[in-house]
C-alpha cells in the first residue's frame, strides 16, 4: 500500500515554517528532510519519525512501527494535528540527525531567511524570475496545458489542478490574500485563521480546488495584475514589522509557535519558488524557444 499524496500535504503544511523542509518519493512512499537532514518520512500514509534520544523523550508511548520490510523501526507521531508539537519534535530532533553527506558537484541550496532583509530580497528575486520565466515561454508552451501525468513522482494534487501559468498566478494572489487579512485582522484585534472556515489543514485541498473553480473566467493578463498587486501589498506589509517582530516564535500569539515571518516566507519566497519549478517543468517537457 503506497501513501496518498493528500495525506503527504497534510502533513507537510502541519510540519513548522521553520528550516528547509523537503520530501523525496522513494517507492510510492515520501522520505522527509529538514535542511537536508532525514527526520522521517510518509509510509502506508502513517508520519513516522527517526527514534532519536529527543523524539523519544517527547513521545514515551510512541508505538515503534517499520516503514517497510526490511528497514529499521520508526516512532509512529499519533497527534500529527498538533503543529506546536511538531515544531516542538522537530526542533529537538534536528542537532541528533546526522549531517547530509555531501555530494561531487552539489549545489548549496539558499538557506531559509533569518531576517528581513534577506527575506525581502529573497521574495523579491524570486518573484521577478516567476515573472521572467513566464515571459520567456515559448508560444507552444504557453498555449499547451499542463501535464505532469507522464511523472509517477509527482503525486501531489497541484500537479494535475493547474494547467496553465494562469492558474498558477491565481494561485498565488489567493494565497496572499489570505496572508494579508490574517496578518492585518489580527493586528487589528480581531482573531480569525489563516484558513477560512470551514477549512482546515486537512481540507485545505478543496479550498485551493476552490481557487482554482474562481477563476476559471479570469483572463491571463488580469491574473498577472492581480499578482503583482498582491505582491506589493505583501511587501508592503512585510516592511512594517521588526526583525524580532517577524522571527522570534510566538512573538504574536495568533502565530502559535511558529514566526510570523515564517509565512511570509512560505507565501511569498518559498511559493514563488515552488511556482518557479513548476513553469520551468513544463517548460522542459514542451521544449524552450529561443527565438
Amino acid at each position: 500500500m503506497a501513501s496518498s499524496a493528500d495525506y503527504l500535504d497534510f502533513i507537510l503544511e502541519q510540519l513548522p515554517h521553520t528550516g528547509e523542509i523537503t520530501h523525496r518519493a522513494m517507492m510510492g512512499e515520501y522520505i522527509l528532510y529538514i535542511n537536508g537532514r532525514v527526520f522521517g518520512g510518509i509510509y502506508d500514509d502513517r508520519f513516522l519519525v527517526k527514534p532519536t534520544k529527543s523524539a523519544k523523550t517527547l513521545m514515551p508511548n510512541a508505538r515503534y512501527e517499520l516503514p517497510y520490510e526490511g528497514a529499521k523501526e520508526m516512532l509512529m507521531v499519533d497527534n500529527v494535528e498538533d503543529s506546536e508539537f511538531l515544531a516542538q519534535l522537530l526542533d529537538a530532533m534536528y542537532p541528533e540527525l546526522p549531517e547530509p553527506k555531501a555530494k561531487k558537484n552539489e549545489v548549496n541550496i539558499m538557506p531559509r531567511p533569518t531576517n528581513k532583509k534577506d527575506l525581502m530580497e529573497l521574495s523579491q528575486a524570486n518573484f521577478e524570475k516567476l515573472l521572467s520565466t513566464a515571459d520567456s515561454m515559448s508560444d507552444k508552451a504557453r498555449i499547451t496545458p499542463f501535464d505532469f501525468s507522464g511523472d509517477k513522482s509527482r503525486k501531489e494534487a497541484h500537479w494535475k489542478r493547474d494547467k496553465d501559468v494562469r492558474d498558477v498566478f491565481v494561485h498565488l494572489y489567493e494565497w496572499h490574500q489570505l496572508l494579508l487579512n490574517w496578518v492585518n485582522s489580527n493586528m487589528e484585534g480581531n482573531s480569525v485563521p489563516l484558513l477560512p472556515e470551514p477549512y482546515n489543514w486537512k481540507t485545505y485541498g478543496d479550498m485551493n480546488m476552490e481557487f482554482w473553480k474562481k477563476h476559471r473566467d479570469t483572463s491571463p493578463a488580469d491574473a498577472r495584475a492581480m499578482l503583482e498587486n498582491s505582491h506589493r501589498e505583501s511587501m508592503e506589509l512585510l516592511e512594517k514589522f521588526t526583525d524580532e517582530e517577524l522571527f522570534t516564535r510566538g512573538h504574536f500569539p495568533w502565530t502559535g509557535n511558529n514566526a510570523l515571518g515564517s509565512y511570509f516566507a512560505a507565501n511569498m519566497s518559498s511559493h514563488y519558488d515552488w511556482a518557479l519549478k513548476k513553469l520551468r517543468s513544463h517548460i522542459r517537457k514542451i521544449g524552450f524557444d529561443k527565438a
